[in-house]
């Protein structure tokens, strides 16, 4: 997972992750590819520890 979202020519990519709680179970990421971008997004709060770890691998 990188810290910044990747600057590109055709897209101006934004993201914002506030928390509910002291513990927020979002999760982003985007790549950037030769020919497009590649975006994941993950939603695990409520969902168990399994959730978590499987988005924790992404």
């Amino acid at each position: 997972m990188s810290i910044a979202l990747p600057r590109l020519p055709c897209a101006a990519l934004q993201a914002k992750s506030v928390p509910c709680l002291a513990i927020g179970g979002d999760f982003y990421d985007a790549v950037a590819l030769d020919d497009g971008v590649c975006v994941a997004i993950a939603d695990v709060s409520g969902k168990g520890v399994s959730a978590a770890i499987v988005a924790a691998t992404l």
